[in-house]
Parts: structure tokens; sequence; C-alpha cells
């Protein structure tokens, strides 16, 4: 009876303290995969579910951050402007070898969030758990939108998984900021938005990491692109990045920008029409409809 009504009481204090809290979570064993190198399971809270993978040792670890993981997901797909349930959610590892690899064999993303040495999650996984899962689980949104300008795709994923940070690590989110405060103050060139996404990567630097009969479908059918994610050097891209992060910085400055004027709704709303634009998706035609639902004109922004 004590331990019920601690539990209660718990459960209460967090939801009067804006906690989250998930008291319908359920959490089930995935099929043992022989191909695969770490054990995982499924995330069930109400319509939304997605796959997390642990080393065996420290599942803990992964059962903890499952109901952050939810409330990451939902705060996304909230600011898009779409049902979480529709979103076929990136696969999230918690491993403690920090030289583990993703599987290749399979057809789905699985991000890391790397475990210290004693399989704790130290400094290194909470940013990664906090600030770059929701970042990337916007572009999990993005997939169904077809191909986008990168500067809004980039734009879009920072304000959108920072909102995520922002509940869950706010101080996270203030490190994030500040990083990218100083990136586009240092930066020498002007972020020139609209010529982002020039850059492109060699085909052999995917090649390489890609398994065998990845690269028999490749070869057969060129249009194929395999899951990542994928680890590549300065040598393996064909145009200069430099200038990354003041760009990361103006797109999302851009977004926070229609924000502050148009409010929340409005940002929502922009993005919803934009996925319902042809494919692929043109910055001129993204350019109109942020004049048309939002009012703003996000044109003098992009130089």
């Amino acid at each position: 009876m004590t331990r019920i009504f601690l539990l209660c009481l718990l459960v209460f204090l967090g939801s009067c303290a804006g906690i989250p809290t998930h008291p319908e979570i359920s959490i089930e064993p995935l099929p043992v995969d022989p191909a695969d190198n770490l054990p995982g399971f499924v995330v069930s809270e109400s319509d939304l579910s997605f796959p997390v993978y642990f080393d065996p040792t420290d599942k803990d670890v992964a059962d903890a951050a499952a109901g952050d993981l939810a409330t990451a997901y939902r705060i996304v797909a909230e600011a898009v402007g779409v049902s979480a349930a529709q979103v076929t959610w990136a696969q999230v590892a918690f491993p403690r070898d920090p030289r583990y690899q993703p599987p290749r064999h399979q057809e789905l993303t699985r991000w890391t969030v790397p475990l210290d040495p004693d399989g704790t999650l130290g400094s290194v996984g909470k940013s990664a758990l906090y600030q770059l899962v929701p970042h990337e689980q916007v572009h999990s949104v993005q997939r169904n939108f077809g191909r986008l300008p990168r500067w809004y795709a980039e734009g879009m994923a920072t304000w959108a998984g920072l909102k995520a940070t922002s509940v869950l690590a706010p101080h996270i989110e203030a490190e994030r900021r500040a990083i990218l405060a100083r990136e586009r103050r240092d930066a020498t060139e002007p972020p020139n938005l609209m010529e982002w996404g020039g850059i492109s990567v060699k085909p052999e630097a995917v090649l390489r990491q890609m398994t065998p009969e990845q690269r028999e479908r490749k070869a057969a059918d060129p249009s194929y692109s395999p899951p990542g994610p994928f680890s590549f050097t300065p040598d393996d891209f064909v145009s200069d990045e430099s200038n990354t992060g003041a760009r990361y910085a103006a797109s999302l400055a851009l977004f926070e920008a229609i924000e502050a004027e148009a409010g929340t709704e409005k940002v929502t709303a922009w993005i919803v029409e934009v996925g319902r634009l042809p494919d692929p998706k043109k910055s001129e035609d993204i350019i109109r409809l942020a004049k048309e639902v939002t009012g703003v004109d996000i044109a003098i922004m992009l130089r």
C-alpha cells in the first residue's frame, strides 16, 4: 500500500511540476535478430510506437529513457503538424561500446545514444538523447514530405527539435543555442541559405560502408538509397561545408522570426502546406506559402 501511495504521489507531483509522466507506456521485447548486434524492445504509448535497442547489460538505461523519447516525439509531431502515429520513427540505440556501428542489413536508420564506460548516461549521451535525436527525428517526419531545400529541412528540424529539448533538458537547449550563436557570430561570410544544399557525398564514401547485398541492390537500382547513419571524413564531401554552423543558426533564426511575428500555430500551418507541395519542393514555392500562410516575407532572410 505504501509503495502504491508513493508512486501515485510522484506521478501527481511530476504532473504539477510540468515533468512528463507516462502511466500508460508499455515495453515489449523485439524478436531476437541473429544479424543484429543489440537486443531491442518496442515502446508503445496510446497511438505512438517506436523501437529502442540497448546493450544487454544496460537495459535499465534504455527503459528509463523510453518515456523521454515518447515525449520528444509527441512534441516534434505537434510542432510540425503531423500525427505521431503516422511517422516511421528512426531507431535509437544505447550502446556502451564506443566503436558500436549499427547493422547495415536493415532498411531503417538507427541513431546512437552512447553510454559511458560504466554504463551510465553521461554528458555526451544526454546531448545525443535530448538534442540530436529530436532533431534527427524531424528528418524522419520529412521522409513523407519528399525532397526539401536544405535551408528549410534543417531550419524545420532545428526549430522543432529544440522545442523537445527545451522541455526535457533546458540546459542542453541553452548549450546548443550558444554554439549556434557563436557559429553565426564567427562566420566570415553570409549564410546564403538559398545556396545551401549543393554539398554532395562521393558515391564511394557510401559504397564502402554498404553490405554486399546493398551494393548488389544499388547496382541493379541506381535510385536505391541505403539507410544510415554513415560516417564521413572531410575528404568524402565534394563541396565545402565550412559555413555549415552559421547556416544552421540562420535557418533556425528564420523559423523563429516567423514564430515571433505570426505565432507558433502559423508556423505549423506553413509546414503543413509545404508538405502538400509537389515533389521536389522548390524554395520559391515555400517562400510564397510563408507569405500567404503567415504574412511574413522571408525572401530577404535567405540571402
